[in-house]
């Protein structure tokens, strides 16, 4: 970290509220999320207000939001050793109270200028400090571990499927289906044979966890009988799956993932990313394509990985 950023990041130590919130998809906000927390033991005494309501999720949703429904998922616990009370506020209607009384207390944080905090909520008042590079926080995933714990309806869906899983294969293909991708994996996309020719040298069973209704399907033509998968809601091919980054998408074909997203709501759409994020860490091993999805399952099991078309992110090096 240059001596000047440190200088920065140490004067934040004055604020009492540092506000994460990020656009992305579970597995995005908990590698940034991760690596806030990496910094935390710099911050004694600073609380963090983790606000979902921006993610893509809720892009376009007009039923509010719904604190009980999310605990009821995960919850995030990080206690102070001398109240005991939690440090990471997610209740928003918590976060509301505090962004409106105590703007002068509270810094936000936005790790990539493109995803930068938006007009959703009004942070007038409040500094958003931009981190010009995420590796400066060296996620870990280690304090994450210990500071994320599934809620009860999701504990009960991972004791359903974690026996199905066995010692499958966890494959994690991610396309774009449909998305803009950064620059990198533009110019050298991952290809389903990519995935077929490392499918080719196993000889167990599956667990399939992609974004392509066409993948899902061409793998169980391939594999009869080897191929398992959750009931995890696909968008349309083409329709991208539900992300923010949506500008490569015809006109049509947005109308048509709008339409979806709206139709099963932003909790399926949680639940799912969620439970097959656990899934995942759970196979005997990988193989994935590069996306903040497996962030979690990389980082919190110790399975071989094998990395499936271009990897642009370091982070996730091991």
């Amino acid at each position: 970290m240059e001596p000047s950023e440190q200088v920065e990041l140490n004067a934040l130590q004055k604020y009492k509220y540092l506000y994460f919130s990020q656009t992305d998809g579970m597995g995005s906000q908990f590698r940034f999320f991760d690596a806030i927390l990496s910094r935390l033991h710099h911050w004694n005494d600073l609380r963090i207000l983790f606000d979902l309501r921006r993610s893509c999720y809720f892009k376009g949703f007009d039923g509010g939001y719904n604190s009980e429904l999310i605990d009821s998922l995960f919850k995030l616990e990080w206690f102070d050793s001398k109240s005991l009370d939690n440090r990471i506020i997610s209740d928003s209607r918590i976060i509301d109270q505090i962004l409106c009384r105590e703007p002068q207390n509270t810094f936000a944080i936005s790790f990539f200028p493109q995803l930068a905090l938006d007009t959703q909520i009004e942070l007038t008042g409040i500094r958003i400090y931009q981190a010009s590079t995420f590796k400066k926080f060296k996620p870990e995933l280690g304090r994450l571990k210990k500071t994320l714990v599934w809620g009860a309806k999701l504990q009960q869906t991972l004791d359903y499927y974690r026996p199905k899983i066995g010692e499958r294969v966890g494959v994690y293909a991610r396309f774009g289906n449909g998305e803009i991708l950064d620059k990198e994996r533009l110019e050298k996309p991952c290809r389903m044979e990519d995935f077929f020719d490392a499918m080719d040298k196993e000889s167990g069973g599956f667990f399939i966890c992609t974004d392509s209704p066409r993948f899902l399907a061409l793998c169980q033509q391939r594999y009869p009988k080897r191929v398992y998968h959750t009931d995890r809601y696909l968008f349309p091919e083409g329709c991208g799956a539900g992300h923010v980054l949506i500008e490569g998408l015809s006109d049509f074909n947005r109308e048509i993932l709008e339409a979806k997203r709206k139709e099963i709501g932003p909790y399926r759409q949680i639940h799912d990313a969620l439970r097959d994020m656990a899934l995942l860490a759970s196979c005997k091993k990988l193989l994935c394509s590069c996306s903040g999805f497996v962030f979690y399952a990389i980082k919190a099991s110790s399975v071989p990985v094998t990395r499936i078309g271009p990897w642009p992110w370091s982070v996730y090096n091991t």
